[in-house]
Order: C-alpha cells, then sequence, then structure tokens
C-alpha cells in the first residue's frame, strides 16, 4: 500500500526523502553558522547573510555564500577530519604555486565547530564566470582547461601522492591494485566473471603507461563543472580535495571524454593546446598508452555506477537509469579491451 501511494502521489522514496531532510538540516545548520561564527572570523559582524545550495558532492555541502558588500563567496562544509585538512592544504599549496584556484579566504577545522555544527568549515571566494557546459564548450574554453591542466600538471616531483604527504612505493603497483579492486566488484553483475581477463589486459598494457616518476600534480577530479572559465578567458580548477601527485595520462583520459565529450574536434584542441606546454616526451607516452587509459576511464565510471545502484526492491526508475549508464560504459570497455563485460539479466 505504502509503494502505491508514494507513486499516486508522487512522493519521493523513503532513502530520498532522508537525504532530502538530512540536506535541509545541513543549509539550516550552514545558515547558522554564517551568521554566527563565520561573521566574526570574516570580521562582519552585523552584516546581512545570503546562503543558498550548490551542488553537493559526497564528501562536502557546497554553498554559496554572499555576506554584506563583501564579494560573493563559497562555504565548504565537509564532514571528515582528514578531508578537511586535505582540502586546506592543497588550496594553500595550490596559491602559493600560482596555480589558478579560488582564494582561500578563512578556514575553521576544529572539532569543536565538527562537534557543534556537523561540520568542518573552509570559505573559498566565488570565481566569477561559468562552467564549460554553459557554454557550450567553445573552442576558448577547451584550450583554456588544457592550459590550466597543462599548468597543475608541469610541477613535478619523485614522490607520488598527496602533496604534504609523498608516499614512498611502487605507484604502478599502486595504481594496477586499484584497477583490481574495480574489476573484482563487477564480476558479480556479469554473465561470467571477467576480472582476471581485464586484469591480464591491463597488466599487458602497462608496462608502456608513464606510471613512473617524475610524477606530475593532477586534479584527479576532472569533470566540466569543475572548471570555471572566467570572463578574461581563463580556467579556474574547483574542487580539489583529490589534488595529489601521480600519472598526467589519467586526468588527460579523463578531460577528453568529460571536457571534450569525446568529440574529436574538441580533442583536436584540447591535445594540441596540453601538449604545446609540456615536454615532448609527454605526448609520445600518452599516444603510445592511450587505450590503457580510455579502459581504465571506463572501468572507473561503471565502478561509480554500481557502487551507486541502489537495491532491487527499493531503486525503481533510479536503479535502471544507473544500470543503463552502468552496461554503456562496460559495453564501451568491452570494445577496447575484447573481453566479454555483458551484464546479467535481472
Amino acid at each position: 500500500m505504502g509503494a502505491r501511494v508514494e507513486e499516486a502521489t508522487g512522493a519521493a522514496p523513503k532513502p530520498l526523502r532522508r537525504s532530502q531532510a538530512r540536506r535541509r538540516d545541513l543549509l539550516e545548520r550552514a545558515r547558522a553558522y554564517a551568521q554566527g561564527p563565520l561573521l566574526r572570523r570574516l570580521r562582519a559582524t552585523g552584516q546581512p547573510v545570503s546562503i543558498a545550495s550548490a551542488l553537493h558532492g559526497e564528501r562536502s555541502l557546497v554553498y554559496f555564500l554572499t555576506v554584506g558588500g563583501q564579494p560573493p563567496a563559497v562555504l565548504r562544509a565537509v564532514g571528515r577530519w582528514s578531508d578537511a585538512w586535505k582540502l586546506l592544504y592543497n588550496l594553500l599549496d595550490m596559491a602559493a604555486w600560482r596555480l589558478p584556484v579560488p582564494k582561500l579566504l578563512t578556514w575553521d577545522c576544529t572539532l569543536r565547530t565538527r562537534l557543534r555544527w556537523g561540520f568542518y568549515a573552509l570559505v573559498e571566494e566565488r570565481v566569477e564566470g561559468r562552467h564549460i557546459e554553459a557554454l557550450g564548450r567553445p573552442e576558448h574554453a577547451v584550450r583554456a582547461v588544457a592550459r590550466t591542466l597543462a599548468q597543475f600538471h608541469n610541477l613535478v616531483r619523485e614522490r607520488w601522492g598527496w602533496p604534504r604527504f609523498p608516499l614512498w612505493g611502487s605507484y604502478r603497483r599502486y595504481y594496477l591494485t586499484r584497477i583490481a579492486r574495480r574489476a573484482g566488484a563487477l564480476d558479480g553483475m556479469l554473465k561470467r566473471r571477467g576480472s582476471g581477463d581485464l586484469m591480464a589486459w591491463f597488466r599487458d598494457r602497462a608496462a608502456g603507461a608513464p606510471l613512473e616518476a617524475p610524477f606530475s600534480l593532477t586534479h584527479s577530479r576532472v569533470d566540466s563543472t569543475n572548471f570555471v572559465i572566467t570572463p578574461g578567458g581563463e580556467a579556474v580548477a574547483l574542487d580539489l580535495l583529490e589534488c595529489r601527485f601521480g600519472t598526467f595520462a589519467s586526468d588527460v583520459a579523463w578531460a577528453l571524454e568529460r571536457i571534450c565529450k569525446g568529440r574529436a574536434e574538441h580533442v583536436g584542441w584540447f591535445l594540441d593546446t596540453y601538449f604545446a606546454l609540456r615536454p615532448r616526451p609527454c605526448r609520445e607516452a600518452f599516444e603510445a598508452s592511450r587505450a590503457f587509459f580510455a579502459a581504465d576511464y571506463r572501468l572507473a565510471r561503471a565502478s561509480i555506477y554500481l557502487r551507486r545502484l541502489p537495491d532491487p526492491a527499493r531503486g525503481g526508475d533510479r536503479r535502471e537509469k544507473r544500470l543503463s549508464a552502468l552496461r554503456a560504459h562496460l559495453a564501451r570497455l568491452a570494445g577496447l579491451t575484447g573481453i566479454d563485460l555483458a551484464v546479467k539479466e535481472p
């Protein structure tokens, strides 16, 4: 009866309603925080505050903020201590390296704030401009993103990992282990287990992939919504939580799909601009391993949809849409690798 009532009234499923209620609660907390502690931090006590939800991430909630006559800002409410400090240091380091990133205005990463308000707070300037997708992916915007990624990738070092916490050990082994974990998670969805064949394919091609030092500073969340094109034509990088030192080729592969949408003309604009700003061997290394990173992209996207797949008993249309996207990415992955990755029918 409950399910039929929801269908008749258009009500959201229970998990979605709980999520919406949680987001409303967090918005109210963010508003109260902005009107109290944040105003004091900004030395703007008594000024009017306007706050509205922006796009939501998995590990932080993003709010557009206006305080009095000050320039617009962005409040990032981060739930995890490790993520808050990682984002804080990434913003500080990238500003010091003169990369095109938002300016950090203030932060509050104390346990007291987390216990009182339910999040750690970081406030950065709101960059004036529009996302590349909203602009229709024109040539100047695609080339601007390519220039910004080249700036990131031209910062190199001998050890991989987070900027403040470089790691020892084999990056190649780490990269292949991540691929193996994603491939293994798919087996339960496939008509026949494919992880063994997939890993043999990836290991064979990893030998020629740029997975050794020097490592580049990567964005690691390349997406059309994570770059704002300013009126001056610069692409400012947003959402810097996952920035780390690793292989530049992964960012480039994601850019060809998420920025260029795989369109030949757009891909040409991007690659020509990007590699004009990078050492010559980088293009040779990328072209030689392009299939490896294209397959890695498809596997990563399939893993995302698998992880977010609702329970069969509750998913409804949301489950079918994500299942359709999962099938599409696996079909592209199968086309790249020649491995049967057909999904089991329900």
